[in-house]
């Protein structure tokens, strides 16, 4: 019990095969969960998609932080203007075994950036990565850049430049849900990518 401090239900299950029951979700402000551990990628963004529309609970995705510095890589440069427009892109996104949740998380915020301006759903496979996670490949008229999420750190290649490597923090699971208490905000971000995914999905 938590007081007069909003709820937040901290949802261990993978929600794609078992999902949160209703009573929890009538009296919590902010729901936890990791999409790493779902079975079925189309069935969890389905158990979402009226919680996330109806806007019943705030949804907090530990699988989602994990994609934060792709997103940032592929965000445009400080001196870019954010609002001139970047031209339609097409993107593909390789993932290693076990996270395609990651890869597809990946996919919904290309398509619903309007900075990214993704012009088609993103191809989504499997692929032996070595010692990579996810990547990411987006392709423009001004030229392609790949992100490879690593263990520890981020590569970034384009091909006008040389690659650069940057490392990035490393959360346990206990850390990254207390940063979400901290934090127990709406991520407009992670609520428009599931819908994004939901209107890939029914196509």
């Amino acid at each position: 019990m938590r007081g007069d401090l909003p709820t937040t239900v901290w949802w261990t299950e993978d929600l794609s095969e078992t999902p949160p029951l209703d009573a929890f979700i009538e009296i919590g402000r902010q729901l936890i969960y990791d999409s790493r551990v779902w079975q079925d990628v189309r069935r969890g963004v389905a158990v979402l998609e009226p919680l996330g529309a109806e806007r019943r609970i705030d949804l907090a995705d530990l699988n989602w932080r994990r994609l934060t510095p792709v997103r940032q890589a592929l965000e445009p440069a400080s001196g870019e203007s954010r609002a001139s427009p970047r031209g339609e892109a097409t993107a593909r996104i390789a993932h290693r075994r076990g996270e395609a949740a990651l890869a597809w998380l990946a996919a919904g915020w290309l398509l619903s950036d309007r900075q990214q301006a993704v012009s088609a759903l993103p191809v989504v496979e499997e692929s032996e990565l070595e010692d990579g996670t996810l990547s990411v490949t987006v392709r423009r008229e001004s030229g392609e850049t790949t992100v490879m999420l690593k263990d520890r750190s981020i590569a970034i290649m384009k091909a006008s430049s040389p690659p650069l490597l940057v490392g990035i923090p490393i959360e346990s699971v206990v850390e990254m849900v207390a940063a979400e208490l901290r934090t127990f905000a709406h991520d407009a971000g992670l609520h428009d990518t599931i819908a994004a995914l939901v209107r890939a999905f029914v196509k």
